[in-house]
C-alpha cells in the first residue's frame, strides 16, 4: 500500500513547476510542428492542452448520464490550470469539489496520512481517477478498509481524509459524487467500477 505526506507549504508545490512544465509542452509543439507539419499539431494539442489550460470548456460542461450510474451528477464548472496562490479564491459546487479550477500538476494514485488539496483532488478526477474521502468520525479500521480498497486500484484510487467532509465518507469522480454515513464496501467498488476512466479531459465513453 502507498501512503503519501503532502506539504502544505505554497513554496513546495505547483507554481514552481507550472511554468517550466508549460515552456516545455510549447518547445515541443513548436519543432514537431516545423519538423511534421501541420498534422502534428492536431496529434499534439490535446496533450498541450492538458499541460497548460486543463479541461476544454467544450469538453467540460456536457456531462453524459445514464440509468444505473452510482451516485449524483454535479455541474461541471469550467476547469483551468491555476497556481497553487489562488487556491483560496475558488469556489466549488460540492464537497469535495468534483470539477473546477485546479494545479497544473496532478498527485500520485495511493493512500495519503494528510487532506489532499483540493486543486490536486479536482486534476486526479479529471485523469479518470476516483477519490476516496473520509471524516474524521470514521474509525480507524474502517479507514484501514478503504486502504485495502483503494489498494486494488493502484492507477485508479486515491484515499485520503478530509475535514470538510464532515461526516462519513465522500466518493468523487468527475462531476459525479456519492456520500453516506458508513462503510460500504460494495457500493465503494461499484462507484470504483462503474466512473473510473469515464473521463480523461473528455468523456471517453467507457461505461462500468
Amino acid at each position: 500500500m502507498t501512503t503519501h505526506d503532502i506539504s502544505t507549504d505554497p513554496s513546495e508545490t505547483t507554481p514552481r513547476l507550472a511554468e517550466p512544465r508549460r515552456l516545455v509542452w510549447w518547445t515541443m509543439l513548436i519543432v514537431l510542428a516545423l519538423v511534421s507539419g501541420s498534422g502534428v499539431v492536431a496529434l499534439v494539442w490535446p496533450v498541450v492542452v492538458d499541460s497548460t489550460v486543463g479541461s476544454p470548456r467544450s469538453e467540460s460542461t456536457i456531462a453524459p448520464d445514464g440509468p444505473g450510474l452510482p451516485g449524483t451528477a454535479v455541474p461541471i464548472l469550467d476547469s483551468p490550470h491555476i497556481p497553487v496562490g489562488l487556491a483560496g479564491t475558488v469556489h466549488y459546487n460540492s464537497v469535495p469539489a468534483t470539477s473546477g479550477p485546479h494545479f497544473a500538476v496532478p498527485p500520485a494514485m495511493g493512500s495519503y496520512d494528510d487532506p489532499m488539496p483540493e486543486g490536486l483532488q479536482v486534476h486526479a478526477l479529471e485523469h479518470g481517477h476516483i477519490g476516496v474521502q473520509y471524516a474524521s468520525d470514521v474509525s480507524a479500521s474502517d479507514v484501514e478498509t478503504l486502504r485495502r480498497i483503494g489498494a486494488r486500484y493502484p492507477d485508479d484510487v486515491f484515499v485520503a481524509p478530509d475535514p470538510a467532509i464532515g461526516h462519513g465518507i465522500a466518493l468523487t469522480a468527475w462531476g459525479r459524487i456519492d456520500t453516506f454515513d458508513a462503510l460500504d464496501e460494495a457500493r465503494i467498488v461499484r462507484f470504483i467500477d462503474a466512473l473510473k476512466g469515464r473521463y480523461d479531459h473528455g468523456w471517453t465513453g467507457r461505461r462500468g
